[in-house]
C-alpha cells in the first residue's frame, strides 16, 4: 500500500496542477452567469438554494471524475474511491479508501460569488484503512468576483503531527474561545441536541458560521470548539485525523467515539482543545438532561433567520 508521504504528495501536486484549474474554470462559469443573469445575484443564488442538499456543480463532478482517473493510474489496485458526488465503490478490502469531497461546502461557494469574503470552503480528501480513519488533506479555499485561490494546504496521518502550509498545527491552551458551526439552526433541530448546543453556546465568547472545514480546521489553530451534524463520510474523514494530529478531541456530538461506519451513514462531531472537550461534554449532558432549560430566543442562534445557504444541510 503506498505511504503517506506517497499519497500527500500526489494528491497535493495533482489538486494544483489539475484539480484546481478544474474548480477554477466551474468558478469564473458562474460568476459570468451572474453578470448575464439579468436579474439581482440574490435571486440568481435562490436558484442553486432550492436544489437543496442536492445543489453540485459541474466543475465538482468533473474535479472527482477526474481525481479517480488519476488515482487508478498512480496506484492500480491499491485505492477505493468514496466521493460525494459519484458514488463510493464496493471493493475496498486490502485497498486505501479515498474519501472525497471536491468542495465541502458547495452552497458557501456559491454564496462567496454573491457575499464576498463570509464563507468557507475547500477540498477535503480523507484516507481510511483497516476500518480507521487515517489521514487527511483539505486545501481551503478562497473566492470572489469569479477568481478561485488555495489559502490553506492542511496535511496528516495518523502517528504524525498536523500541518498548515508546512507548519505543524499547535493550539493554544483552551479559554471561553469561539465556537464553529456552519448552520446551527437545521443541523441540531431536536430538543435535547438543542440545549447541548446550547449550553457550548452560552459558554463560547462568540459563534462563528458559514465555515464548513474551513471553520473546523481553524478550531484546531486556536485550540476553539466546533460542533457540526448532518455530516457524511465525505465530510468527515478528512477531519477526523487532521484534528486528532492537532491535538484535539474530536468525538460523535453526543460523546460517542468518532470513527468510520459506513459510506451511507451519517455523523455528527464535536471537537475541542483536549482540556476543554471532557468540560464541555459534561455541560451538554446535563443540558441534555433538563428538558425545562429555556434557550433565549434573543440571543441564540437557534432563532436567527435562516443562512442563505441553509437548505443545503434542510432540502
Amino acid at each position: 500500500m503506498p505511504d503517506p508521504e506517497t499519497l500527500a504528495r500526489f494528491t497535493e501536486s495533482w489538486v494544483q496542477s489539475e484539480g484546481l484549474p478544474i474548480l477554477r474554470k466551474s468558478y469564473a462559469g458562474l460568476w459570468d452567469d451572474i453578470k448575464t443573469f439579468g436579474g439581482p445575484p440574490e435571486a440568481w443564488f435562490a436558484g442553486f438554494r432550492a436544489k437543496g442538499k442536492q445543489v453540485v456543480t459541474a466543475g465538482e463532478v468533473a474535479f472527482e471524475r477526474s481525481l479517480r482517473a488519476a488515482l487508478a493510474v498512480a496506484f492500480p489496485g491499491q485505492v477505493a474511491v468514496w466521493g460525494e458526488e459519484l458514488g463510493d465503490e464496493a471493493d475496498v478490502q486490502d485497498k486505501t479508501i479515498a474519501a472525497i469531497d471536491p468542495v465541502d461546502g458547495t452552497a458557501s461557494m456559491l454564496a462567496s460569488l454573491v457575499w464576498p469574503g463570509a464563507y468557507g470552503f475547500g477540498i477535503s480528501v480523507g484516507w481510511m484503512r483497516a476500518g480507521a480513519f487515517w489521514g487527511g488533506q483539505v486545501f481551503v479555499l478562497s473566492g470572489a468576483r469569479g477568481q478561485l485561490d488555495i489559502t490553506q494546504t492542511w496535511r496528516g496521518f495518523a502517528g504524525g503531527p498536523t500541518t498548515c502550509n508546512g507548519q505543524a498545527v499547535d493550539p493554544p491552551g483552551p479559554d471561553a474561545g469561539p465556537l464553529y458551526c456552519t448552520a446551527p439552526e437545521v443541523m441540531f433541530t431536536e430538543g435535547a441536541d438543542q440545549r447541548a448546543f446550547w449550553a457550548l453556546e452560552r459558554a463560547a465568547s462568540e459563534v462563528v458560521t458559514d465555515q464548513n472545514c474551513a471553520g473546523i480546521l481553524r478550531a484546531a489553530q486556536e485550540g476553539a470548539t466546533a460542533a457540526e451534524a448532518d455530516l457524511t463520510i465525505h465530510d468527515v474523514a478528512a477531519l477526523v485525523p487532521l484534528l486528532r494530529g492537532a491535538s484535539m478531541v474530536v468525538t460523535r456530538f453526543d460523546g460517542a467515539p468518532l470513527e468510520p461506519t459506513g459510506p451511507g451513514d451519517m455523523y455528527t462531531l464535536h471537537t475541542a482543545h483536549a482540556a476543554l472537550h471532557a468540560e464541555q461534554q459534561a455541560q451538554m449532558r446535563t443540558a441534555r438532561a433538563d428538558g425545562d432549560l429555556y434557550i433565549p430566543g434573543s440571543s441564540s442562534l437557534f432563532r436567527r433567520a435562516a443562512a442563505p445557504h441553509a437548505r443545503k444541510f434542510n432540502p
